[in-house]
């Protein structure tokens, strides 16, 4: 059954992508091991929430911040096994530098203890990161090109009229 992999200690990243980090747990699209040029973040996960089981989510930040994570279950009304949940908040604004949020689920009725999990991710903000720091396909290139070509066509369309053709 999909609860046993709640077990504390349990630390299994299936798969990580540009858009999110699959724990055993849960699936986190924000925020991710990564840089982020903003200090306001939203945390944003889902997990598969199985029928009859109470959940409880917060987070932890740096170990200064801390609340709950209100989740909603995607279509309540269908009968399934597990439903999808997913959670959403807005964190506190956060320093430039390093930080590590740790997720916590407490899942209780399945067993008199309740399964828990625990998840760290770790994040930089740097808000002097500009979106010109990154280096692309230099734009400039673009019109000393696009003018060269127009010279050459025109000079080619010039000799081309002049030429008399016997």
């Amino acid at each position: 059954m999909l609860l046993v992999s709640l077990a504390v200690g349990t630390h299994v990243v299936k798969a990580e992508s540009n858009d999110y980090i699959q724990f055993s747990a849960f699936r986190l699209f924000s925020p991710l091991n990564r840089t982020y040029n903003s200090r306001f973040l939203t945390l944003n996960l889902t997990f598969g929430a199985a029928i009859g089981i109470k959940y409880s989510l917060y987070y932890k930040i740096d170990g200064k911040y801390e609340g709950p994570i209100p989740f909603v279950i995607d279509n309540p009304n269908e009968t399934h096994v597990v439903y999808k949940a997913t959670g959403f908040v807005e964190l506190p604004q956060l320093s430039e530098g390093s930080h590590h949020l740790t997720i916590y689920l407490i899942a209780a009725g399945y067993q008199p203890k309740g399964l828990s999990y625990a998840d760290t991710v770790y994040f930089t903000i740097d808000t002097q990161l500009k979106e010109s720091d990154i280096p692309e396909f230099p734009s400039w290139i673009i019109l000393p090109l696009f003018l060269a070509a127009t010279l050459i066509v025109v000079l080619v369309r010039k000799r081309l009229q002049t030429r008399t053709f016997p």
